[in-house]
């Protein structure tokens, strides 16, 4: 991991880029006006306060917004408002001045919370079978063997998680 705090933001920007698009399905948010020579009309693109980056992380699909800052960067109100939207959707936002911040939001956004909380039931359930296990083998079982082999099996399934 690389914990760089960066002077500037295209350096950084450029590098989470490249991080992101090897793992997941990212895009660049670029914002901003151009001029149509044509019409001599200005045109607006990109979402205003949007996310520099946009990925849709893998397995779930969750939408991962990383806006990039260089060392003494600073959100305007209109990111603010964007990283509120994000997370009040279920969204995971990284305000980065860091690869490493990259690298921790991306994992927050790869583990969907229902999983997280499931895992999290699980392992206490096995943990409270392998105890009952462990203080009568004989329960519900044909031998105390089985028994003991069977919490063996339950704990190491619950630390493996």
């Amino acid at each position: 991991m690389n914990s760089e705090t960066f002077r500037r933001e295209s350096p950084l920007l450029r590098e989470a880029t490249l991080w992101l698009s090897a793992r997941g399905f990212t895009w660049r948010n670029n914002t901003g006006v151009a001029h149509n020579p044509e019409t001599g009309q200005h045109v607006r693109f990109g979402i205003k306060g949007g996310a520099d980056l946009f990925d849709v992380v893998p397995p779930f699909g969750r939408f991962l917004g990383v806006e990039t800052k260089a060392r003494r960067g600073r959100q305007s109100d209109d990111q603010e408002t964007f990283e509120r939207a994000v997370r009040t959707a279920g969204g995971v936002y990284v305000l980065a001045k860091t690869l490493e911040d990259v690298e921790r939001g991306y994992e927050e956004a790869s583990t969907h919370p229902a999983i997280a909380q499931a895992i999290a039931a699980e392992r206490e359930a096995c943990a409270k079978i392998a105890d009952a296990y462990a203080r009568d083998p004989h329960a519900d079982n044909p031998s105390a063997a089985t028994g003991e082999s069977i919490a063996s099996d339950i704990r190491e399934r619950s630390v493996a998680h």
